[in-house]
């Protein structure tokens, strides 16, 4: 056995408490601090409004609204029926409500449109000149390989 192969590894170095640890732990604290007073708070005011909780009062159901009552409307004359036009409807119906009208809808037929005027036809297009050459690759004197430069 030699003596490098039994060789002790050195204890290691305790690490320092950084900056950086320092103050989330400070947060930490101070975090815990504020949220165990709130509970605390909550608590005690929990307790004092059960102890001050009133009794419940008795309901009362209100009365229902009286509706006024309304005279019948016997002196209105009623609405004649209006004539459909072939602006409302484009099919033929036959209306029958309350015997109004029992005669069969005629719309009158659509007018045919104008035809379109024809058009001189579009001139064509001028050829588009061919695209360059392709340009040449450059040589470097042999090769193909790239000097660094100096």
């Amino acid at each position: 056995m030699s003596i490098h192969a039994t060789k002790i590894s050195p204890k290691r170095k305790q690490q320092k408490l950084t900056g950086p640890a320092k103050v989330s732990i400070a947060a930490l604290s101070l975090l815990s601090f504020v949220g165990g007073w709130d509970l605390l708070a909550r608590l005690d005011q929990s307790k004092e409004a059960q102890a001050s909780e009133p009794t419940p009062l008795p309901t009362v159901q209100p009365s229902p609204t009286p509706w006024p009552t309304i005279a019948p409307l016997a002196g209105i004359l009623p609405v004649p029926t209006l004539v459909p036009t072939s602006a409302t409807f484009q099919s033929s119906i036959s209306l029958n409500s309350a015997g109004a009208n029992t005669t069969a809808f005629q719309p009158a037929p659509i007018p045919t449109l104008a035809p379109l005027p024809t058009l001189a036809p579009l001139p064509a297009l001028p050829v588009p000149p061919p695209p360059p050459p392709p340009a040449p690759a450059p040589s470097n004197g042999g090769g193909g390989q790239r000097s660094g430069g100096s």
